[in-house]
C-alpha cells in the first residue's frame, strides 16, 4: 500500500484549542459551536499530497468525552477559490463514532462526488452519510476534519491521518459495548433493567393485563365518531370547507395518529462488531429466532452487502415467553396500541406486521420497487423518459395487486425519501446537462424542449447561454456546473427540471392508479421541501406525504400545503435524547425523556391546527440498538427500549394527543402549547 501521512504540527486549527501536538497525532478541544483542523494545499494537491496518487484519506479517531454519547465527525472538501472558512464546502462525509471508543475513519474518494447520499459501514465505525453538489480528488483543495454545533464542548483526537492508495484495514478495540440484555454495557442510567430476571417478571405481568380495546370515542378504523362523511368502503380524503381530513371506510373523520414499524425486533449488526458483544446466543437453539442474514445491493439505499444482525428485543421475549414469544408480543402490543390511543401502522400491511394478526389496524404500504433505467441521472433519479421507466413502472405497480380489496389500507407510497432531493436546493436539469452520457433519453426531449424555447433560434440560444453551439444537438455535450454560467441558464435549467420531475412523479402514478383504484396514493415520502421543484406532478397524488424532522411542524406543512393545494400526511418525524441508553439523539434532539414526551404531544397538537394536516406517524415504536441496525442508525427515537419496557413519558404524551387531536383539528379546543428543550442533533 502506497501512503503519505499528513504532519499534523503544520495543519491550521480552526475555532478549537490545540491541546497536545505531535506529527501523527492532535488533540482539539472544540466549543459547542464546532471546529476543528484544515489541511491546506492547491487543486489536487493537499499538505503536499498529489491526490491523483491516492484514492483514500483515513484516521483513527479518539473521543474520550466524559459524558457517555456519540459524536458526529465532519470531513468537508473544498475547490480552490473557495474560503474553506465561510464557504460552503462541495462535499462533507458525516460520521459517527462512540465515545471512548478508537475508530478507524476511512474516505473513499470515489463518495465525495456525492453519488449515493449514504456510505457503506465499516468495522467499528456508526452510520456514515455524504451531502452536497460532490467534488472530485483533482478539484480538491481544502479538506476539513472536526466537529459541527453540539450541545457542549467536545474534544477530539485525530492520529494517523493518511492518504493512501487502499482501502486501510480496521483494528478492533477489544472493548466490550453490548449487555446480555442487549442494552450499552458501560453506562447507567435511569430505568435500565439491571437482570434477566427483573425484565422476564415485568413482561409476564404486562401479558397478563387484559386488552381494553380501541376508545370508544374511535369507530372501528380509528375515525372520530363525532363527524362523518359518508361511507365509500374505503379510506378517501375530503375537505369540508374548513380543512381536510381522511375518511375512513365507514365515512368517519380520521386522523392519522400512527406509528411505524411495529415489529417486535429491531436487530443489531454483529458482523464486524463480534468483540464489542458481552454475550451472543447459539445461531441454532433457543433463540434462533433472534437470528437473520441481511442481503443488500451495497450500490444502493444504506450500502448494506450483507451482514448478520441479532434482535435482543426478541431474545428478551423468548426468555420470558419461550415458543410462544411473537403470540405474546402480539397481545401486549395490541393492548398498548388501544391504551395509548395509536390508531394506525405506518408501513404496516399484515404480511409485514404482526401485531395485525392479533387485531386489524388500518395501515400504509410501500407500492415496493421503485423504478429504475439502466442509466441514472444523479443518485436514484431516473432517465425518466427512457421507455424502460414506464415499462418497468408497470412491472412494479404489480406489487400493489397485494392491496387489492383491504379497506384496511389507507394507501401506499411510491417510494421512501428519494436521495436526488437530498442535495438542498439541487437543481437536477444542470446534473442532467452536466452528465457525460450523451444519449441519455431525457438529454434529447431537454434538446427539442430547448429548441421550442428558443423557437429553433441557434443565435439566440448562444446569445442567452454565452455559447457558441453549432446546433442544438450540441446541448448534449456534458456542460459541468451550467448554472453558474449566467441567470438565464440557471432559468432555463430550473423550468426543464419541472418537466423532469413531473414525469418522474406521473410514469408510476399512472401505473399504479391502474392497478389500484381503490387505495390513496400517498406520493413519495420526500425527507423535506426545500424546493418547489420538488411539488411537481403533484397533482397525481392523492395526498402530499412528507418526512418532517421539526419542533413545529406547521410552517412545513402550510409551505408544503399551499404548493400543491392537497391534503398533508407527515409519515416520519421524532425527537431523541441520549440520557436513556443509547448514544445518539436521532434526526431531532431534546435534552431528555420528559422532553421527549413534550415534543411529540407539541408537535402533534400544533400540526392539527392546520387545515391541510392529515395525521403523522411516529418513527419507531422500537428503539434502535446500540450497534446499529442494518440501516446504520442506533437511535433513542422508540416508545420502547431493548428490553420492551416502553417510555413513561412518549406513553403520556400520545395518550393525551388521542384524546385531543380531533377536537383541536375542528377548532373546539386549543393546542398544547409548551414548546420543548432542544439541543443540535446528534447524529447523521
Amino acid at each position: 500500500m502506497k501512503t503519505y501521512k499528513v504532519d499534523l504540527r503544520k495543519v491550521k486549527p480552526v475555532n478549537c484549542t490545540v491541546m497536545e501536538c505531535t506529527a501523527d497525532r492532535i488533540v482539539l478541544q472544540i466549543p459547542a459551536e464546532g471546529g476543528g483542523i484544515l489541511l491546506s494545499g492547491t487543486a489536487g494537491c493537499v499538505e503536499g499530497a498529489q491526490l491523483s496518487d491516492y484514492g483514500w484519506l483515513w484516521c483513527d479517531f479518539y473521543y474520550p468525552q466524559e459524558q457517555m454519547y456519540a459524536t458526529t465527525v465532519d470531513v468537508r472538501f473544498y475547490r480552490e477559490g473557495q474560503d474553506p472558512l465561510t464557504d460552503a464546502p462541495r462535499a462533507t462525509v458525516t460520521t459517527n463514532a462512540f465515545p471512548h471508543y478508537w475508530t478507524r475513519l476511512p474516505y473513499d474518494f470515489r463518495e465525495i462526488t456525492c453519488k449515493n447520499a449514504f456510505l457503506p459501514r465499516t468495522p467499528s465505525k456508526l452510520k456514515t452519510t455524504s451531502s452536497g453538489v460532490g467534488i472530485t480528488p483533482e478539484e480538491t483543495a481544502y479538506i476539513f476534519l472536526g466537529a459541527r454545533k453540539s450541545h457542549r464542548p467536545q474534544r477530539f483526537v485525530f492520529q494517523n491521518v493518511t492518504f493512501s492508495d487502499a482501502e486501510p484495514d480496521y483494528p478492533l478495540p477489544d472493548v466490550k459495548v453490548v449487555d446480555e440484555l442487549g442494552q450499552w454495557a458501560r453506562r447507567n442510567w435511569p430505568g435500565k433493567s439491571r437482570s434477566v430476571t427483573e425484565v422476564v417478571e415485568r413482561l409476564r405481568r404486562e401479558a397478563a393485563e387484559p386488552d381494553p380495546g380501541p376508545r370508544p370515542m374511535f369507530s372501528r378504523y380509528g375515525g372520530w365518531k363525532e363527524k362523518n362523511f359518508g361511507a365509500t368502503g374505503f379510506f378517501r380524503t375530503h375537505y369540508d370547507g374548513r380543512r381536510w381530513w381522511f375518511v375512513d371506510p365507514d365515512g368517519y373523520a380520521f386522523l392519522s395518529i400512527g406509528l411505524e414499524f411495529i415489529f417486535p425486533e429491531d436487530s443489531s449488526v454483529v458482523t464486524g462488531w463480534e468483540k464489542a458483544y458481552t454475550w451472543l446466543p447459539d445461531r441454532d437453539g433457543e433463540f434462533a429466532d433472534a437470528w437473520k442474514e441481511v442481503h443488500g445491493d451495497p450500490e444502493m439505499a444504506r450500502r448494506v452487502g450483507y451482514c448478520q444482525v441479532v434482535s435482543f428485543p426478541v431474545i428478551n421475549l423468548i426468555r420470558a415467553f419461550g415458543k410462544d414469544w411473537k403470540k405474546a408480543w402480539c397481545a401486549i402490543t395490541a393492548r398498548r396500541l388501544h391504551q395509548w390511543g395509536i390508531n394506525m401502522v405506518g408501513n404496516g400491511e399484515p404480511a409485514r406486521c404482526p401485531v395485525q394478526e392479533t387485531c386489524r389496524f388500518p395501515y400504509t404500504a410501500m407500492m415496493g420497487e421503485f423504478p429504475r433505467t439502466d442509466r441514472m441521472i444523479f443518485r436514484d433519479f431516473s432517465d425518466v423518459f427512457d421507455p424502460v421507466f414506464a415499462q418497468r413502472a408497470e412491472a412494479c405497480a404489480q406489487n400493489l395487486l397485494r392491496l387489492k380489496g383491504d379497506p384496511y389500507c389507507i394507501g401506499y407510497f411510491l417510494t421512501n425519501e428519494p436521495e436526488w432531493a437530498y442535495v438542498n436546493e439541487l437543481c437536477i436539469a444542470e446534473k442532467l446537462v452536466g452528465h457525460p452520457d450523451e444519449t441519455l433519453y431525457t438529454k434529447a426531449v431537454f434538446v427539442d424542449w430547448m429548441r421550442e424555447r428558443y423557437h429553433g433560434d441557434l443565435e439566440a440560444l448562444n446569445a442567452a447561454w454565452g455559447q457558441g453551439f453549432t446546433s442544438f444537438d450540441q446541448l448534449k455535450r456534458p456542460i459541468p456546473d451550467a448554472c453558474s454560467l449566467n441567470d438565464t441558464v440557471k432559468a432555463d435549467l430550473e423550468a426543464f427540471s419541472y418537466v423532469m420531475v413531473t414525469e418522474f412523479h406521473k410514469v408510476p402514478s399512472l401505473a399504479a392508479r391502474k392497478v389500484d383504484p381503490d387505495h390513496l396514493n400517498l406520493g413519495m415520502r420526500y425527507a423535506w421541501i426545500h424546493n418547489p421543484v420538488q411539488v411537481a406532478g403533484c397533482e397525481y397524488f392523492d395526498v402530499f406525504d412528507i418526512n418532517c424532522y421539526d419542533f413545529d411542524p406547521v410552517p412545513q406543512i402550510e409551505l408544503t400545503g399551499k404548493l400543491v393545494n392537497k391534503p398533508v400526511m407527515i409519515s416520519e418525524f421524532h425527537h431523541g435524547s441520549i440520557d436513556a441508553g443509547l448514544p445518539l439523539t436521532g434526526i431531532k434532539g431534546v435534552t431528555n425523556q420528559e422532553e421527549r414526551g413534550v415534543a411529540y404531544r407539541y408537535y402533534m397538537e400544533q400540526a392539527a391546527t392546520s387545515p391541510y394536516f392529515l395525521g403523522a406517524v411516529h418513527f419507531v415504536l422500537n428503539d434502535q440498538q446500540i450497534l446499529c441496525n442494518s440501516g446504520q442508525e442506533n437511535y433513542n427515537i422508540g416508545f420502547v427500549d431493548c428490553c420492551q419496557r416502553p417510555y413513561d413519558a412518549m406513553v403520556a404524551a400520545a395518550t393525551a394527543v388521542s384524546e385531543n387531536i380531533y377536537p383541536i383539528a375542528d377548532g373546539r379546543q386549543a393546542p398544547y402549547d409548551r414548546e420543548p428543550q432542544g439541543i443540535p442533533m446528534i447524529a447523521t
